[in-house]
């Protein structure tokens, strides 16, 4: 049961998430969903079929879905559980010099704010900037980025699921425009705050059993 749970959510749930809004971004960003075409077009070409040698090639490609998985991560935490004791070196805010430390003893459980580490300045330049180019030519392995999880126990299905995204854009986006379907009078930023950044407003109410 396990593993049937890793493989619909983990493998499968993240990724459709992540190209979701992928490809909202690429209807609001007219400009950068054509710099994309362009480098499929100039790697793939209009007739065959993607290989995986192509994957190496397809960087602006990767870059919209990590750019992506960087705004909006499937997952919010990480928690890991201390083996020793030890003891954390953390920086003071941006802004302000210098840094303080925490003594963590073993047994402590930590938690790793993903959205945080994801929109903080210290590593993002306006991180709450949809900017694909901030991936070009640069490591994706980075501890910085935490969509996938860090560390020896981070997610062992990420080599899949960025093949698997870049593959399925590289399809859709070499024959389909990706366009927002505007109301009267709405801009493509107004249609990315109201879809994008929707609020879904719920509550749950336990069953009467």
């Amino acid at each position: 049961m396990g593993n049937i749970l890793t493989l619909l959510f983990a493998g499968h749930e993240t990724t459709a998430h992540t190209l979701a809004g992928t490809l909202g971004f690429m209807a609001i960003h007219e400009e950068i969903q054509n710099e994309v075409v362009e480098q499929i077009m100039s790697v793939v070409g209009p007739d065959r079929e993607p290989e995986f040698d192509d994957y190496s090639k397809l960087d602006k490609v990767l870059a919209i879905f990590y750019e992506a998985a960087r705004i909006f991560p499937a997952g919010h935490a990480l928690v890991r559980e201390e083996t020793e004791d030890t003891v954390l070196t953390i920086p003071n805010p941006v802004g302000e010099d210098g840094s303080k430390t925490i003594p963590i003893l073993k047994g402590t459980q930590i938690m790793v704010d993903m959205i945080g580490v994801h929109y903080n300045p210290r590593y993002y330049d306006d991180p709450k900037i949809y900017r694909p180019s901030r991936w070009y030519g640069l490591p994706t392995d980075s501890e910085l980025f935490t969509a996938f999880s860090v560390g020896p126990r981070a997610c062992i299905g990420r080599r899949f699921a960025t093949v698997e995204a870049t593959c399925f854009l590289a399809h859709l986006l070499r024959d389909w425009e990706v366009q927002p379907i505007l109301r009267d009078g709405e801009s493509k930023q107004a249609w990315g705050a109201r879809v994008l950044d929707a609020k879904i407003v719920m509550t749950l109410e336990r069953c009467p059993h």
